[in-house]
This record gives structure tokens, sequence and C-alpha cells, in this order.
């Protein structure tokens, strides 16, 4: 979604490749050679105009060499192919037609913000595409939705702040194209538990003074707000809520609100709610611990966020699949994946592909449940037990 930005880091490096995508298309099927590597595929803005997320390729990138250190898949090695779209749609379409010249087994992780422009010709081609976080493509059948889709956590949003109590809620966006969407989603998230939308406003993308805003949200006087925001409006924001003194709890996105954010405002952020569809970072479970660890000594300065883990999840379970098959494809994962069942990564959620969800216009979701974070100290700390389930929330979108 738009308001998962994130700041330039580093160039990637190491056994990354990075793809300029300039290729034309194919009308070959994809797959992958039975002696060759398994190429897969990530596609996002890694560097571009307006916004970055060089964490995109990260976790998948710790999990390809995982997987390489412990042999590959029935001997084969993964290979991770990086497009960058650049921000731009025709740049996405020709990472969709990289993908099926180059035989791509499997597309894991990633974001794109033109990914209209890549599903079509990916789902035509039989390629599946594992942990996209989309803001629109949710039926698509190559599609396998693991968790971190703007619906899912939009409405995870609103789901949690009425499970904290609050009955007025204001919704707070940018202006970007999606505000519309963002407070439908949040909108729905809020009237499944029982509470009401008393107020929306925006700011202009990027302002720092959100003293206006704020006096207008105060003015309908509500319990919490539900904020859209990106980081750099995030932070400007909550600090500009506190400094009223009105004890009014929010909630936004981990996208808006990554750990290094709140690292920096320190206890500005305090009680801030942060909705993601996996484990903080600061959690000390193994496998979070050794992602953190593994991603950071490759990219010191790297931004840890719901890309890392959702690329990394994505990777680990295409190789699950690929170990059920003789020769591993686009085809024959597609018929391998709803196979997989009952994987748990630690990294929070336990996927299962049998089945996804039963709600019309969501049909390729496999993961309703997200998780409530809350920044404490300036680190985001587990704030429930129990992950919240939003199939309640999207069954009152009425997509379809």
């Amino acid at each position: 979604m738009r308001t998962r930005l994130a700041s330039v880091v580093a160039a990637l490096t190491g056994s990354l490749v990075l793809s300029a995508c300039g290729a034309t298309g194919s009308n070959n099927s994809a797959g992958s050679s039975d002696d060759g590597p398994i190429t897969l595929m990530t596609v996002g803005p890694v560097q571009a105009t307006g916004f970055s997320l060089p964490s995109i390729p990260m976790g998948a990138q710790v999990a390809v060499d995982e997987i390489n250190a412990s042999g590959g898949v029935h001997g084969r090695k993964l290979k991770l192919i990086t497009c960058n779209d650049q921000n731009d749609p025709n740049k996405a379409m020709q990472c969709a037609r990289q993908a099926v010249k180059d035989k791509v087994a499997a597309l894991v992780g990633g974001l794109s913000l033109f990914d209209a422009q890549i599903v079509p010709i990916t789902e035509r081609a039989g390629i599946p595409w594992i942990g996209l976080t989309t803001s629109s493509a949710y039926t698509n059948k190559n599609l396998f939705l693991t968790g971190s889709e703007a619906a899912t956590i939009l409405t995870g949003v609103g789901t949690a702040l009425t499970g904290q109590g609050c009955e007025n809620v204001a919704i707070v966006n940018n202006t970007t194209p999606v505000a519309k969407t963002d407070t439908e989603q949040f909108t729905a998230g809020v009237k499944a538990g029982g509470g009401r939308i008393v107020g929306t406003f925006s700011a202009p993308t990027g302002s720092a003074d959100w003293a206006p805003t704020v006096a207008a949200v105060l003015a309908t006087h509500p319990d919490c707000v539900a904020a859209s925001t990106g980081p750099t409006e995030s932070g400007p924001f909550v600090t500009a809520l506190a400094a009223s003194d009105k004890n009014i709890k929010v909630a936004v996105p981990s996208g808006g609100m990554p750990a290094s954010l709140v690292k920096q405002l320190g206890k500005t952020a305090d009680g801030v709610l942060v909705i993601d569809t996996y484990l903080p970072f600061s959690s000390d479970t193994t496998a979070v611990k050794s992602l953190r660890e593994k991603v950071l000594a490759a990219h010191s300065d790297a931004t840890l966020d719901t890309f890392v883990q959702t690329g990394y999840t994505a990777t680990k379970i295409v190789a699950k699949a690929a170990a059920g098959v003789s020769s591993v494809d686009a085809s024959t994962l597609m018929d391998a994946l709803p196979k997989v069942t009952a994987f748990d990564t630690g990294l929070g959620p336990v996927i299962d592909l049998s089945k996804p969800i039963s709600v019309t216009g969501f049909d390729r979701v496999f993961n309703p449940e997200v998780y409530v974070l809350v920044a404490k100290d300036g680190v985001l700390r587990l704030g429930e037990p129990k992950p919240l389930n939003v199939e309640p929330a999207l069954k009152l979108l009425g997509r379809g």
C-alpha cells in the first residue's frame, strides 16, 4: 500500500541480483530447467523516485541463502532476481514480462503500486505470487496472499482500536490517491468492533505541520485515531497529537510506523498501536532473532520491516511446496502450493494455503490475522499475545 514507505538505506550488495527490468515479453511458459537453479523474483521500488523500499529483497535473500546452504531443493540452488519497478507503471509491466522471459518459478514478497500491471501478465503465464503486499489485487488465481495486504492491515487498525475500548474514532489520512480506500477499510474495522467514525481528516503528503489537522480532529472529541500515514507524516502527526495532552490513542499500519521511527520518537510514541502481520523485530523468539541478525549482518543500516519478513516467509513457503514435487517450475508450484498447510516460520503467522478465507472479493487471502504491536520507550513490542482475526471486518467491505 502507499502508506508503506521507507527511507533509502543502502545499495543492495552481495549475492542479490538487481535487475533494471528492461526485458521484453515472451510467450514461453514459465518454469525452470531440471538441472539449473530455481529462479525466483521479487518486485518493488528498491531504488526509486518518491519513495524507496530497499528492504524488499533482504528477507527473501536470507531465506535463499539458508535453503542453498542446506543443499537447495532436490539438489538445485535457488536464485533471487530483484526487479526494481521504480514506481513506474511501465517498469512494472517490464518486470512482469521479464518474469515470463526468465522462466521465473515464483514471485515472492514485494510490493508495487502498479501490481495491476504485473498480476494479469503473471497470471496468464501461470506464475504464482506468494506474499504480495497489495492494495487492490485480491482475486487473481495465481496469488497466495499471506498477510500485510492493505485490506487486512487497515481493517486491523480499526479492529484493534475498538478492542482497546474505543467507541468514537477519527480517521486521519494523507492525500494519496488511495485515501478513499483506506478510509473504507478503517471504517469496516471500526464498525466490526462496534465503534463509529466521528470524522475523516487529511493533510498534505509529507507535510511537517500537522497542528491544524490535530486541532480539527480534537474538535470531534474522539477517543482514538486511525492514521493512514507514511513515516514522513507519522512522526510530525504523533508529535503534534502528543503535544495536545489529550491522551488519545493512535493506531497506524506497520508501514507508517517502522521500528526506526519509533526509536527516533522515543517516549513521544509511547502507546501508539502498530498493526502488522508479524511479530516485532524486538521479539526474543529464535526465528525473529536469527532473521534480524542475518539481515543486519548483510545490511548494517537496513530498515527492519514487514517486507523483510514477508519476503523471507514467501521464499520458505516456495521451498516447502517445491520439496513435494519432482520437477520444479511455475506449473508444478501452482499445483503444490495449496498442499502447504500449518506452515510456521516462527515469525508469527501459521500459513495454510489449502483454503482461502470465505469472503467474496478477497478470494486469495489466506491469512486474516494481524498482530497488535505497541510503542514503548522507543521500541515496538508485542501488545497483545494473540493475533486479531479481521475476517468479520473484511465481510463488511462488500467487495465482489
